[in-house]
């Protein structure tokens, strides 16, 4: 059996505050991060938490990132869409569910390629006011 990844985090001391379901996130959060694991098995995934601003609206970013394959432009296009999968076995609706609950959180939630191989995913939820 491979063991399970590290995820390497980096976050800022202080304290962060989003209103938010704290279940809904946290669900969000595991298939994004389950999904990196996933895509390059006993390697590393990158996860950070940083202020940012989207629109003009303060919130924060977290990005977690992997080193699998990446997105081909077919991927990508299809990547939040209900029921799509690359993995045999899946069931395509982890980042469908994962869009929608960041959407109903006020946030947004993007994809892209690493500069050094993998993909990047985004996921931007406004601060409490």
């Amino acid at each position: 059996m491979t063991p399970p990844p590290a995820v390497n985090l980096e976050a800022p001391d202080s304290q962060v505050m989003l209103e938010a379901d704290p279940v809904l996130i946290r669900h969000a959060l595991f298939n994004v991060i389950h999904n990196a694991a996933l895509a390059a098995p006993g390697s590393p995934v990158a996860v950070s938490l940083a202020s940012g601003q989207e629109h003009g609206i303060s919130g924060w970013r977290l990005a977690v990132s992997d080193f699998g394959r990446g997105l081909t432009p077919e991927i990508k296009a299809k990547l939040f869409t209900p029921f799509f999968s690359t993995r045999e076995g899946g069931t395509g609706l982890g980042l469908s569910v994962t869009q929608h609950i960041v959407l109903q959180h006020g946030g947004s939630i993007r994809a892209e390629n690493n500069a050094g191989g993998g993909a990047l995913f985004v996921i931007w939820l406004p601060a409490k006011n």
